[in-house]
């Protein structure tokens, strides 16, 4: 079972339904409506059968991703059929239809279960696999079982046997000697060995396709945050909404001085340093890398774990500008330029975050007068002398034990506002 982001609810019922779970109650329903057609109603047991793999299916879209639900979800059918049509316990589980329905049921629910603890693709991918290749003959196992049962009714027919003796013949106990008679026949042995090579080539396919999108998350995940990735995938690209959050801009002071008397290389092996230690801050604190321009980063902060956004942009840039020391420390280890001072804007409001571009090229971001308050407290940290500049509205919404780094600098002018700003910094 992978983790990607869901297809739309009606899709992900007939995916389950027909990729994951219930395969052996829908291949039976599926037989014997071709059998008695409508007629298959009139049986309560059957009634029930097929109502509870409605509900099995719809449990597992639901919570399947939990491990234990997609276990003991699994076997939600079989019991409640088993409620239904048990006449004695012994009985009811010899019988090879029954044995074989519980059987599939716990298998194949156990082995998606360990796909979705399992930690290595390796595992998963082989899990994949198994449960997917089971899956798919388990139609093979269904279509022996209705063989048998109609090559014993034809012996009922002829008076070789008696209508009382089907259930002791349909007993797990005749399974060795019912299957050899079955794969006896070369039509059989054409089936199971044409149902076999399916099976393989269908497993092979979901798990090329399972490397495939993990492949494509994982670089998808290089370039945006893990958690828009998701949102993006998960609405087929079509992103449009307007939220309360903090934008934090930071860049490094001086920074064309260092990239002109330094090697390329080095310049970019410093900024990966210095990036990565932003990507790792920022996360720590709930924030979603927008972008990285040049030296600048752009943090959005939404505060979907915390609710205060404006705390956790706050306490992401102090631990940034608490750990610069260490971060010239290892510039310095590896020969790379050494990383002057920091500025950092932060200021909170209403903005739109979407997916912005043309038709060819999007970029998921932020957009409004709050983006570019931020980018604006930023640039003025250089004529105040400041390492960070927070608006009032960011300052308002911390609990005191942040407030006590910040002074009030009073109000001051920002470029394209009519109106001066009252502004924190230190």
């Amino acid at each position: 079972m992978n983790t990607a982001p869901r297809p739309a609810p009606l899709a992900r019922f007939f995916d389950e339904i027909l990729l994951y779970s219930g395969q052996y109650a829908l291949f039976y329903i599926l037989m014997s409506l071709a059998s008695q057609r409508w007629g298959f109603f009139s049986d309560l047991g059957h009634t029930t059968l097929f109502a509870s793999l409605i509900l099995q299916t719809a449990v597992l879209v639901a919570w399947g991703r939990l491990p234990l639900v997609r276990f003991f979800g699994s076997l939600i059918t079989p019991v409640i059929y088993a409620v239904f049509e048990i006449r004695g316990l012994a009985a009811f589980f010899l019988d090879i239809g029954h044995f074989n329905f519980w059987f599939f049921s716990i298998l194949v629910g156990g082995l998606q279960a360990l796909a979705l603890l399992a930690r290595r693709q390796r595992s998963r991918v082989a899990l994949e696999f198994v449960s997917t290749f089971i899956s798919v003959m388990v139609f093979l196992v269904v279509y022996f079982y209705f063989d048998l049962v109609l090559r014993h009714r034809e012996l009922v027919a002829a008076g070789a046997l008696a209508q009382s003796e089907i259930s002791r013949h349909l007993q797990i106990t005749s399974l060795g000697q019912d299957l050899g008679e079955f794969l006896a026949d070369a039509a059989h042995v054409y089936v199971v060995i044409g149902g076999a090579i399916l099976a393989a080539a269908l497993a092979l396919g979901r798990v090329k396709i399972l490397r495939l999108t993990e492949r494509i998350r994982q670089l998808f995940g290089t370039y945006v945050d893990e958690s828009v990735r998701d949102r993006i995938i998960s609405a087929d690209g079509n992103l449009g909404e307007a939220k309360e959050v903090a934008i934090l801009f930071s860049d490094i002071r001086g920074f064309t001085t260092i990239s002109e008397a330094s090697a390329a290389q080095q310049v970019v092996d410093m900024l990966n340093v210095y990036f990565s230690r932003w990507d790792a801050v920022s996360r720590a604190h709930g924030g979603i890398i927008d972008k990285f321009i040049g030296d600048a980063v752009m943090i959005l902060f939404e505060g979907k774990e915390s609710g205060q956004p404006s705390r956790d942009a706050m306490q992401c840039a102090f631990a940034m500008l608490d750990s610069l020391q260490d971060i010239r420390t290892e510039l310095a280890k590896q020969g790379l330029p050494v990383l002057p001072k920091i500025g950092i804007g932060i200021s909170y409001g209403r903005a739109i975050l979407g997916n912005i571009g043309s038709s060819q090229r999007r970029n998921y971001t932020a957009i409004g007068d709050t983006v570019n308050t931020a980018s604006r407290l930023e640039s003025a940290c250089k004529d105040y002398g400041k390492s960070l500049i927070v608006s009032e509205e960011v300052f308002s919404r911390l609990d005191d034990a942040l407030r006590t780094r910040l002074a009030r600098l009073g109000e001051i002018p920002l470029k394209g506002k009519t109106e001066q700003l009252v502004v924190y910094g230190m």
